[in-house]
């Protein structure tokens, strides 16, 4: 009997780290760890594999998760609203390097990732579902996003957390990502016309298998798919508006 008690307080304290770190509802650890992962380009570009942290660290009302730092304004049991800014947007989005750009495309500025601020409000819609939505403003134009997950643990060990979301991005930040000018025209042989980014919207899923090594360590496998508008074909630096992504990450909480 004390055998099964501890196996299901167990499952219970991964079932709470797993909320913690995928929702900003309630805190019971703090995480760091860091995260690679592989993405087909919708660029003309080499395939490109990123790093990424993984960070969920507290103190009294301010936060980091992600690249992202964050104060809450308003805090219920199931509903938080935060103030938040990324000193690395655009990063798992549009941006790139020029010398990641295949010849032909690659003489022109690099598209480079800014820092943005705004708001996000996270929400759990019962004990396992849980949402997140927010809008950054930036230099280089605006975007929002919303995103909702589920998880379903297997075991004690393992679980699946699928999720959906939806993305729109203004015309600005997509004319600085994807926009070209006379010059890059003049400067790139496989550049044939300028462009002029419009506001477009994309569509996402995604999967995250979570196995827990230990109570306090973990390592997360992921991939997923993304839609984006098709207007963005229309500039001669995009190669596709479909994207498949995937990598792993591993973490440890405390």
């Amino acid at each position: 009997m004390s055998l099964l008690v501890e196996k299901g307080e167990y499952m219970k304290k991964k079932l709470i780290l797993l909320l913690t770190l995928l929702s900003t509802a309630a805190f019971a650890n703090q995480t760091i760890g860091v995260g690679g992962y592989y993405k087909e380009s919708i660029y003309n570009a080499k395939k490109q594999v990123n790093i990424i942290p993984i960070t969920n660290l507290h103190y009294k009302d301010f936060y980091m998760r992600g690249t992202k730092i964050g104060y809450k304004l308003y805090e219920e049991p199931n509903f938080e609203f935060s103030v938040i800014g990324d000193f690395l947007g655009g990063y798992t989005d549009f941006a790139i390097r020029k010398s990641e750009l295949k010849k032909g495309f690659n003489k022109i500025e690099s598209r480079k990732t800014q820092l943005i601020g705004g708001f996000a409000l996270d929400f759990k819609l019962d004990r396992t579902s849980i949402g997140h939505a927010s809008y950054f403003y930036g230099k280089n134009g605006s975007k929002g996003s919303i995103k909702l997950n589920k998880i379903f643990q297997l075991n004690d060990r393992v679980s699946i957390l699928p999720g959906i979301s939806f993305n729109y991005y203004d015309s600005k930040y997509m004319d600085y990502y994807i926009g070209l000018d006379d010059e890059d025209v003049k400067n790139n042989l496989l550049i044939k016309k300028k462009y002029k980014g419009k506001d477009i919207i994309s569509g996402g899923i995604n999967t995250t298998v979570e196995i827990s090594l230990t109570e306090q360590t973990s390592v997360s496998v992921f991939g997923g798919y993304e839609y984006y508008d098709s207007k963005i074909k229309k500039s001669d630096l995009v190669k596709d508006n479909k994207q498949i992504y995937g990598g792993i990450g591993i973490r440890y909480s405390f």
